[in-house]
Order: structure tokens, then sequence, then C-alpha cells
């Protein structure tokens, strides 16, 4: 059977991800349209975010700069208009109907290639103006299903157990592995002699 790609969505993820988080669009974009965004992302993130290109498609939307370990998003016309809705002049704002249900996606983008783990869990910088930040914080939550707060321009995730094994049913493989990265090596521990015996309990019950 013909495989068929489509990257539409996977694009609009990446966009939404990237506007979250510390994404800037051209330089002249009051004066004519938003043609591009730059997105400043951190070179031990360059697995994820080729990956996640290679997988869907979208070297013909994505441009890397690695003299300034920042990647250019093109926008297609049928994006132009919701990516401007982020802008009121030159202050970047978010309103709850930018993030949808079904947006999981953008949120995994979110956090495994902006996130820095740090002792208390995971940190995700954001240049969306500070009186937006708390509409923005819930609709992390409210998608993910996970309690977030906000520190310093960030929405940090305190749970990093609850958030890996939240996307073992609900994100793609590349998304899950990821964000297993941000465990702590006891974090790791603990939730593999959970799943032992879990897997355990169910053999019984098979067998019983």
């Amino acid at each position: 059977m013909l495989k068929i790609f489509t990257y539409e969505e996977p694009l609009k993820h990446l966009i939404t991800a990237s506007l979250m988080s510390v994404a800037y669009p051209n330089h002249d974009y009051t004066r004519t349209r938003i043609s591009c965004l730059y997105v400043p992302y951190s070179p031990d993130k360059s697995s994820y975010i080729k990956s996640y290109i290679k997988q869907h498609e979208l070297y013909n939307f994505v441009v890397f700069n690695n003299a300034t370990d920042e990647f250019k998003i093109r926008i297609p016309d049928w994006l132009s208009t919701y990516v401007s809705n982020w802008f009121v002049g030159k202050e970047k704002i978010f309103k709850r109907n930018f993030i949808k249900d079904n947006d999981y996606q953008a949120i995994m983008i979110f956090i495994n290639l902006f996130g820095h783990r740090q002792i208390e869990g995971i940190a995700i910088p954001t240049s969306v103006s500070p009186r937006y930040l708390f509409t923005l914080l819930f609709s992390v939550s409210h998608n993910l299903k996970i309690k977030t707060m906000i520190s310093n321009k960030q929405i940090k995730i305190l749970d990093r157990k609850e958030l890996f094994l939240n996307t073992l049913s609900r994100a793609t493989t590349l998304d899950s592995s990821h964000i297993a990265n941000f465990l702590l090596k006891k974090e790791k521990q603990i939730i593999q002699e959970s799943l032992d015996k879990l897997a355990k309990r169910q053999r019984s019950g098979i067998y019983a």
C-alpha cells in the first residue's frame, strides 16, 4: 500500500510549540506579514528535532543555522493568520483557543525541544507576555493532566515520573523516549520496578 505523508498537522504542532516557547518572527513583520519564525534551541536537542522533521518530511519548511543555534520555519499562507494571532504589535500573546485538546503533540514538542532538566523538575522557557502566562500555564496543565507552575518566565513540570508514565499511552515512541531523558536515575529505577511488578501481576493473572 502506498504510504501518504501529511505534513500539515505536524508542521502546525511544531509552529505552536515554538511559539509557546521562544520563537520570534521576521523583524519586519509589523509592516508586512509573518513569513517565518526563528527558533533558538540547544544543540543537544538536535537529534530530537531532526528526527521529527525526518519523520514528517518537513524539509521544505525548516532550515537550520548552525552558526547561531537557531532554525527557521517558513510559514505557509494557510498558517499565516494563525501565527499572526499570536502577536499584538511586538507583544507575543496567548489565548486558550490557541491550543486544542488534540494538540498534545505540540506540548510534547514544547517539552522535548525546549525543556531543561532541573533538580526539582523540567523547566521550559517562554517569551509569551507575562500577563498571558497563566493562560498558557492552564492550557499546558489541562492538556497534560499534570500540575504545572510558573517561575522566572518558565513553565515548570515538577513530577517527571507522572509525565513519563502519561506519555506511554498518549505519545509517540520518539517523544516518550526523549521524555525519559529528563528522568533521574532513581526515578528510572522506581518506574522500572513498578512496571516489572505490573508485568508480573499480569502474567500471574493469565496463568491463574
